[in-house]
């Protein structure tokens, strides 16, 4: 269960995180079509979600979600902004809620930590399910060859492969081709 007094004040905060969502976003090279954007526009988009935080992350209703974001991403597609500033602003939004969160927990006994915890997990599934829809609803605009999405399924520890040990002492050997295990071509 989500802290409620936690999450409150961050809400209660959410003109001073999306101030600051804006000040980064007209900042950084890496988002020049927001920077085209009205300060009254790079506002109306992020306040929605901060101010009703605690209704978004206690319903994590993927339905919602995906059509929220699909629409999201077919709007950004439509009004010719890379791919990459989408899910760039969607990170940065993340980032200061984050950081909102760790700020405004005033840890006093284990359950303020748990609390602090299930907020940032609550966090991390939600803007991971809002940047898969956008990159959903943005091929779909591009004509991209997709179906509509399909729920994410829960992974579970034991659904993940085991990642092999890897020892310092033992370096990779060459293969057959002379290249190392660690050069395998994939970026």
């Amino acid at each position: 269960m989500l802290p409620t007094m936690l999450i409150r004040r961050i809400e209660s905060k959410w003109e001073q995180i999306v101030g600051s969502v804006i000040d980064d976003t007209q900042r950084d090279r890496r988002m020049p079509s927001y920077q085209a954007l009205s300060t009254q526009e790079l506002r109306k988009r992020a306040e929605d979600l901060v101010r009703n935080l605690g209704q978004w992350l206690s319903n994590q209703d993927e339905a919602e979600i995906a059509r929220r974001f699909e629409d999201l991403g077919q709007r950004r597609y439509r009004e010719g902004f890379a791919l990459a500033e989408v899910v760039r602003k969607i990170q940065l939004l993340e980032q200061k809620l984050v950081q909102a969160a760790r700020d405004e927990n005033d840890v006093k006994n284990s359950l303020d930590i748990y609390g602090e915890l299930e907020i940032l997990r609550a966090l991390n599934q939600f803007f991971w399910l809002a940047n898969y829809h956008v990159v959903v609803g943005y091929e779909a605009a591009d004509g991209g060859d997709i179906a509509p999405a399909q729920p994410i399924p829960e992974r579970s520890a034991s659904s993940c492969r085991p990642v092999p040990h890897v020892d310092a002492a033992d370096p990779p050997r060459p293969s057959r081709l002379g290249a190392s295990a660690l050069d395998s071509g994939i970026d």
